[in-house]
Order: C-alpha cells, then sequence, then structure tokens
C-alpha cells in the first residue's frame, strides 16, 4: 500500500453544495482549505440524513507550473457548473458537461432518481493530498502519479464493499490505472517522506 491513511469514509472535509450559492465558489473553497495542487474527490447524493451513495470517485492534479493554484478546483467545478440550482449561468463551453450527461443518462435509464439532477443534492468529499505528501516532488515521475493512486485506492476501497462494482459515474476503473497497478515509487522510501 502506498500510504495507509485513506479511507474512503473518512475524507479531509466534504462540501454540501445545497450551502453554495454559485459554481466557482468550490474552487475557493477548495483553495481555503490549503489544497494547491493535489487531491482527490468522491461525489455523492444524500440518500437520508444520515446516508450517502457515492456517484463518482476522480483526481485532480494540475500540472505543475506557476499557475497551479489558480487551477486548483477548476476541473471540479466545471463539473458541477452544468447542474441546475446555480444563481451564477451555465457555462459557455462544453468542458466538465460529462459529469452532469452522465447523470442524466443514468438518471433516464431508471437506475438513478429524478430528483438527483440537482446540485443542492451533491456532496463533494476531498482528500487532501498536498498535507500527506509534502515531498513529492523530489520523487515522483508524473505530477499525477499520487492522485491516480489515490483515486484507486479509493475505488478499490467502494468494490471491496459492493461485490467488485465501481460507483454507477465511473465507467472507467480507476484501479485499472498504471500508478495504482505499477505504482513506481519504492514503497519503503514513499512512507517514509509521507505524513500519516
Amino acid at each position: 500500500m502506498m500510504f495507509n491513511n485513506i479511507d474512503l469514509y473518512n475524507p479531509d472535509f466534504i462540501i454540501d453544495c445545497s450551502t453554495v450559492k454559485e459554481s466557482k465558489d468550490i474552487y475557493d473553497i477548495v483553495r481555503s482549505k490549503g489544497i494547491i495542487r493535489m487531491y482527490s474527490y468522491a461525489l455523492l447524493y444524500r440518500l437520508n440524513l444520515l446516508q450517502y451513495n457515492i456517484l463518482k470517485i476522480g483526481e485532480s492534479c494540475p500540472s505543475p507550473g506557476p499557475g497551479t493554484a489558480k487551477a486548483v478546483a477548476e476541473r471540479l467545478g466545471r463539473q458541477l457548473a452544468w447542474l441546475p440550482g446555480w444563481e451564477n449561468p451555465q457555462p459557455k463551453s462544453s468542458h466538465g458537461n460529462d459529469f452532469a450527461s452522465n447523470l442524466q443518462e443514468e438518471i433516464r435509464l431508471g437506475n438513478l432518481p429524478n430528483e438527483l439532477y440537482d446540485k443542492n443534492k451533491i456532496v463533494v468529499a476531498v482528500w487532501d493530498l498536498d498535507k500527506r505528501a509534502p515531498n513529492a516532488n523530489n520523487f515522483i515521475t508524473s505530477a499525477g502519479d499520487i492522485t491516480k493512486w489515490v483515486e484507486g485506492h479509493l475505488a478499490m476501497q467502494y468494490k471491496r464493499l459492493y461485490d467488485g462494482q465501481l460507483p454507477i459515474l465511473n465507467y472507467k476503473d480507476p484501479t485499472q490505472n498504471r500508478a495504482y497497478r505499477e505504482c513506481n515509487v519504492d514503497i519503503a522510501h514513499f512512507n517514509s517522506i509521507f505524513n500519516t
């Protein structure tokens, strides 16, 4: 195991989209938590007061560079921006529309409830990888290796709980990504530099 403090049911923080007015505020919330580069996330919906169902597990790791901090949560915000219920207008470009269109398709097929197509039903769980990997630039060969590994690890936890199934909107299996299958960092070295 690359590191052992990533728990599917214990994210570092959540964002209840019903409490957020504009989709662009997602960027500010994630950055306000100190994330400047790496995180993984899950998009969930509330079944009832105490239960959630995971729709999708994902990862984000902007390419390192001078604009990296400004790009944090941009992809996540873009995906959520397509759902109705925000005070701001929908995006002008189609970037990020895959989450909303896949959600609509699963609703149309009867696999998810109709009322789910509303940002007020979505909760975002976030795992902060910056705080777990302060020295990652010293050894990773790809900026996305850590986030992809964590995405795969979260998906594996989900599969173990749900008889090998993935969340309904994870059409590609994150446990099959190269970073998860072929961790290219010596595990002892990796664990020695990561916070636990």
